[in-house]
């Protein structure tokens, strides 16, 4: 959370150690790194929205051999000692998987960080709506998809593939996944390309 928007909230904490509302505790864990937790339930969000309750937690690391780390959220669980630690790592867990989800949506072909104007009403949204139904698409794709994923082993580089399946569609006619995806296998044009048979 940032302390100058967050001003209230963070105030509604502190204050809560000396009235015994917030509480506070540190632990060592089995690596030697201290892991500290604060935490209250029911504040307020922030000045403009003081009705809105939320229950916030504050965590800090501090290893014997690396850098202080610092990690704030709010929640709408209810936090109590024996739980927080839980919502801490899957917290955590959250922001690392939404991080490289946008990376992948940056830095591998599917150009999230591109302008694409702002267009007459929600272009813009609309596009990044595309870009994440692709990738959703693409990870469906990627699990369940045998053509996929014999086309993916062909590229070290998402980014590669998605330039190949581009060349494909601007200079031959496809007329099925399959066939786009064996040709990209086989290196050869789709409109040539012999579809694998199911045997079963």
């Amino acid at each position: 959370s940032k302390p100058r928007s967050n001003s209230l909230l963070l105030n509604t904490v502190l204050s809560g150690l000396e009235e015994g509302k917030t509480s506070e505790f540190e632990i060592t864990n089995s690596q030697g790194v201290l892991c500290g937790y604060r935490f209250r339930n029911n504040v307020p969000l922030n000045h403009e929205h003081a009705d809105l309750k939320v229950n916030f937690i504050d965590y800090w690391e501090e290893s014997p051999t690396g850098k202080p780390f610092l990690y704030a959220c709010v929640t709408d669980l209810p936090v109590t000692a024996d739980n927080v630690a839980a919502i801490v790592r899957a917290g955590r867990s959250r922001w690392k998987i939404e991080n490289e989800t946008f990376n992948t949506l940056k830095n591998q072909g599917y150009n999230l960080e591109h302008n694409y104007g702002h267009g007459k009403k929600h272009l813009s949204t609309v596009f990044a709506t595309l870009m994440m139904l692709t990738f959703l698409i693409d990870q469906v794709q990627e699990r369940c998809c045998r053509y996929f994923q014999e086309a993916r082993r062909s590229y070290r580089a998402k980014v590669r593939l998605w330039e190949r399946i581009r060349a494909h569609f601007a200079l031959s006619l496809i007329d099925s996944w399959e066939s786009l995806y064996a040709a990209i296998i086989w290196r050869t044009d789709p409109s040539t390309t012999p579809v694998w048979q199911d045997s079963g």
